[in-house]
């Protein structure tokens, strides 16, 4: 009947724009975000009980998840802004290396962007990755693999997030510790250097792991775009 299929392709096209929706307001900014958020009560102390009565409010309520999504996003970044600091020139070496034995160097459209023979530079390798994702945006056969390279930027943003909010949360534990302060809420030195060193080994860990998905992220580029060339090619071997 003409009226089902109109109501199955209402109900498709606003699954479809809720889908879209989801894909801007990133949900995996939350658990970074209510973690730093976590780390950040540890500096307010005491007062944070009047913060938390606001809960009870539905503008309390709505002001604490735009919150908590907006410390997620700023946690994420301040992550892997520690995480480039601290992993200095893996970026371009391992893009470099997965661009090569994918045989990406030696393709037409991409050659442009090794300014050597045997060197990739930084704004190359940054200028290279967004030509990738370009390249995959634009081929919809591609949109499974689309899905799946998407899984590793939220996992990485997950573990950038988090290690920021270890970082945080240190800063939290310091600030209480009673050689610094004397009150109900002083925690004695043993027991803050013992958390920040357990904090600090969650925060490498993190740091880690979000550097492990990244790679893997740039890996899965490269050999998807290669697969493509070699079906466009007609051929079924590749430099993999």
């Amino acid at each position: 009947m003409a009226w089902v299929k109109a109501v199955a392709d209402a109900i498709g096209q606003a699954l479809a724009r809720m889908a879209e929706f989801l894909d801007v307001v990133d949900l995996s900014f939350f658990l970074p975000g209510i973690l730093t958020l976590a780390a950040c009560a540890l500096l307010l102390g005491p007062d944070v009980a009047a913060i938390l009565d606001m809960l009870n409010d539905p503008p309390g309520f709505i002001l604490a998840v735009v919150l908590c999504y907006a410390a997620g996003v700023t946690s994420a970044a301040g992550g892997r802004l520690v995480r480039s600091h601290l992993l200095k020139g893996g970026y371009v070496k391992h893009m470099e290396s997965a661009a090569r034995l994918h045989g990406i160097s030696e393709m037409a459209a991409f050659k442009t962007y090794f300014e050597k023979p045997s060197e990739l530079s930084q704004p190359g390798a940054r200028a290279l990755h967004t030509r990738m994702w370009a390249e995959l945006r634009q081929d919809a056969s591609l949109e499974p693999s689309m899905k799946f390279l998407r899984r590793f930027w939220v996992l990485a943003a997950i573990c950038d997030g988090t290690a920021f909010s270890a970082l945080v949360a240190i800063a939290g534990l310091a600030s209480h510790c009673e050689c610094c302060t004397q009150g109900t809420w002083s925690i004695p030195w043993q027991g803050v250097v013992a958390a920040a060193g357990g904090l600090l080994v969650l925060c490498a860990v993190c740091v880690r792991e979000a550097k492990v998905l990244n790679d893997a992220q740039i890996s899965e580029l490269c050999a998807t775009l290669a697969v493509r060339a070699s079906k466009d090619t007609g051929t079924q071997t590749g430099t993999i």
